[in-house]
């Protein structure tokens, strides 16, 4: 049973992923140009490309306060990243 959330974790960590590298594509907005707004939100942050990178390719979850700050960053909402999950579990 735990392999089985380990595999549905990492299956919403890709999609979340996609849909934020989606997101991002579409304002045509750089990888590094997200990091310096999420960096600009923290002073104290050491956010940088490789890190979204991670995110978007869904090899590490993301947290829901770093995706907050990714998402205002891109002015919207974290809904962008969720909206496939949250359709598909009300189903």
């Amino acid at each position: 049973m735990n392999n089985k959330k380990s595999d549905v974790r990492k299956e919403i960590s890709l999609k979340v992923g996609h849909n934020m590298k989606k997101t991002r594509e579409g304002m045509q907005m750089t990888q590094a140009k997200v990091a310096e707004k999420v960096n600009a939100l923290l002073p104290d942050a050491t956010f940088d490309e490789k890190t979204l990178r991670r995110f978007e390719l869904g090899q590490v979850s993301q947290k829901i306060t770093t995706m907050y700050l990714i998402a205002h960053a891109l002015g919207v909402s974290v809904d962008e990243f969720l909206s496939d999950e949250i359709e598909k579990m009300m189903k």
